[in-house]
């Protein structure tokens, strides 16, 4: 063993009593780590949305297994800083990939010590050159605690760098591998023996895979709320320099801002309520399974052809209707389809282009609307988007995603955030979409069908699915 190798050390929090730390061995190093959990009331918003953590010291460095990644647009650093502040955590970085840009975010609050100095680094990041360049590691951090980090390409991928038990690390695996194509050589996996199944690797040492990329340098998690520490140290030293003459103005600007600081939390907390008291729009609407699944009962018992007029086209809405408009064939007339439609459809009027060309027939099937279900809780954004889109990938299907704009007003003309994110989707495929998603049972949490198409050209069938993609934000 190196002498220039120092222990793995996780701090634990200066309040044991209400962020309850457990001590463990972590390899064959004498080394001590602790795993955090927090059960603090006022973190457990913050907790629904960022991972577990896990901080390792090593060399004057605290390397922090576990942040959120979100893949993000190119913008500056400040936009990135609140949009890291905007989804809870109090620390973040940006790091920049050849085909993406990650911010990463996490919060630090039960770790860091009054003035800490010392450099808190993205543990993933650092040990990246040493992951398999298509795969994912399982590192034990405890005898009850692993680490699940992936890499797609060589690049970081955002669905990993979890911290959990075994049941939560599997899962992640789970959706990993559901979400990523496996590629042609395979995934290369390294994993404690007899953890999954299949052909592994076991992992080193993680205070080896530190000591070898000693001299990497990766960017330190930032604070997100950079304005508000300087204005502390502002105001200290204004005090400071004030003196006896400037005490009652700063105890009346201090009084000033705590009233500011009341009314906005008054405030907010409304904003809050009124938020969480908002309907849930997929609420009341059918889910897509059950959506499709009646589409595809009806249409599929549309004749090829009628009097001779061919198949053209047919639109199901989940309101209980099916348009359909069927061709007209060479010597045929309008009085053939309109006599012949009653032995399919009796009762059901025909409908033509006239006045026009008189060449489509159209009419209307009406069926009883599909049952609602109520609101599933829904996936957050970038698991929802980026799963529906890899579906679309691997299918060779078209899908178009449109962001919208779904915030509320009060009767001030105030907006009212609200607590999900609203996608219009277009979804482009020749394959039947009953296929497709009926027979594999399709995770359609968070989707509705607004109206699914089929058209008919050169004897080939287009389905064309319209409708609204929801993600939590």
């Amino acid at each position: 063993m190196s002498s220039s190798i120092t222990p793995l050390i996780i701090r634990a929090s200066d309040h044991p009593a209400t962020m309850p730390w457990g001590a463990v061995q972590a390899g064959r190093r004498t080394a001590r780590s602790w795993s955090c959990s927090s059960h603090q009331s006022s973190w457990d918003s913050l907790m629904e949305k960022l991972h577990n953590i896990h901080v390792v010291d090593h060399e004057k460095v605290h390397y922090v297994a576990g942040l959120n990644w979100q893949v993000i647009e190119t913008q500056s650093a400040r936009r990135s800083r609140k949009q890291a502040k905007a989804e809870g955590a109090e620390h973040y970085l940006v790091w920049r990939q050849p085909d993406t840009v990650l911010l990463g975010m996490t919060v630090l609050s039960a770790f860091q010590e009054t003035r800490e100095r010392q450099a808190y680094r993205s543990l993933a990041l650092h040990i990246l050159p040493l992951l398999p360049k298509d795969g994912y590691a399982v590192i034990p951090l405890s005898e009850s605690t692993l680490w699940f980090v992936a890499t797609l390409g060589g690049q970081l991928s955002p669905l990993s760098d979890i911290v959990g038990s075994g049941e939560q690390i599997k899962k992640a695996i789970d959706v990993f591998v559901t979400m990523n194509p496996q590629p042609p050589a395979g995934w290369q996996v390294i994993a404690p023996d007899g953890f999954l199944q299949g052909e592994t690797q076991p992992p080193p040492a993680l205070t080896d895979w530190l000591a070898q990329e000693k001299t990497r340098r990766t960017p330190r998690l930032s604070p997100t709320n950079v304005k508000a520490a300087a204005g502390l140290w502002i105001a200290l030293l204004a005090l400071l320099l004030a003196g006896h003459f400037g005490w009652q103005y700063l105890q009346e600007r201090r009084e000033n801002a705590e009233i500011a600081a009341a009314q906005a939390a008054l405030a907010a907390k409304r904003a809050a309520a009124k938020s969480d008291s908002q309907p849930r729009p997929w609420a009341s609407q059918a889910r897509f399974n059950t959506v499709l699944r009646t589409c595809h009962n009806h249409w599929k018992t549309l004749p090829l052809s009628i009097a001779g007029w061919t198949f053209a086209q047919a639109q199901c809405s989940p309101a209980g209707s099916l348009s359909v408009n069927y061709a007209l064939p060479e010597g045929g007339t309008v009085a053939d389809f309109a006599s012949r439609l009653p032995y399919w459809y009796p009762g059901i009027p025909a409908g033509f282009n006239i006045p026009g060309a008189a060449n489509m027939a159209s009419f209307t099937l009406t069926f009883a609307p599909p049952a609602s279900t109520g609101a599933e809780t829904l996936p957050d954004n970038a698991t929802q988007t980026q799963r529906f889109t890899s579906f679309a990938q691997r299918l060779n299907a078209a899908l178009q995603l449109t962001k919208q704009d779904n915030a509320l007003r009060d009767d001030a003309g105030n907006i009212i955030p609200v607590p999900w994110i609203t996608y219009a989707f277009t979804f482009v495929t020749d394959i039947p979409p009953d296929r497709l998603f009926l027979a594999q049972h399709f995770d359609d949490s968070g989707l509705r069908l607004e109206q699914v198409s089929l058209t008919q050209r050169d004897g080939q069938l287009t389905y064309t699915l319209e409708g609204y993609l929801y993600a939590a934000n």
